[in-house]
C-alpha cells in the first residue's frame, strides 16, 4: 500500500475541533530547550501544555524534537515555532483529536519530507486520554 499524506490531519483542523468540543480550551508552550545528542546533531525540544478548561486536572503534554537548522524549506528558520506546531498537533491527538491510523499530524509529516531518512524520532513526555 502506497503512502499517503492525505490520511493525516493537519494541526489547524485538530485545533479547530478541539476548540469546538471544548470552547475554553488552554494551550501553552511550556517548555523549550536546546538539545545536542552524542553524534553532535541539535534539536530544539519543545513541549505543550493542553488544559480542556481552567478546571482540567489532567492536561494533555506532548513534546516534539525538531532538527536544527532545519533540513528542509519549510523548516529552515523556523524550527521553533515547527516544533511548537508538531508538539500542539500530538498534545491534541492524545486528547483524540485527528488520529486515525497514527498521532503524527500532517504538518509533522510534511516537515519529514526529505530525500534523506528522518532525523528525529518524536516522543511524548505523556499521554491522557480525553474525559
Amino acid at each position: 500500500m502506497a503512502f499517503n499524506i492525505d490520511n493525516y490531519v493537519d494541526v489547524p483542523t485538530r485545533l479547530a475541533e478541539a476548540l469546538k468540543r471544548y470552547p475554553n480550551l488552554r494551550i501553552q508552550e511550556t517548555g523549550a530547550e536546546v538539545v545536542t545528542m552524542p553524534d553532535g546533531s541539535t534539536f530544539y525540544r519543545c513541549t505543550v501544555t493542553v488544559w480542556r478548561d481552567e478546571t482540567d486536572p489532567i492536561p494533555s503534554v506532548a513534546t516534539a524534537a525538531e532538527p536544527y537548522p532545519g533540513k528542509t524549506p519549510y523548516t529552515k528558520n523556523s524550527e521553533f515555532m515547527v516544533g511548537m506546531t508538531s508538539a500542539l498537533g500530538r498534545a491534541l491527538g492524545y486528547m483524540g483529536f485527528g488520529i486515525g491510523k497514527s498521532i503524527a499530524s500532517k504538518n509533522e509529516i510534511q516537515a519529514r519530507q526529505t530525500t534523506d531518512k528522518p532525523d528525529a524520532q518524536i516522543a511524548p513526555l505523556a499521554i491522557v486520554t480525553g474525559k
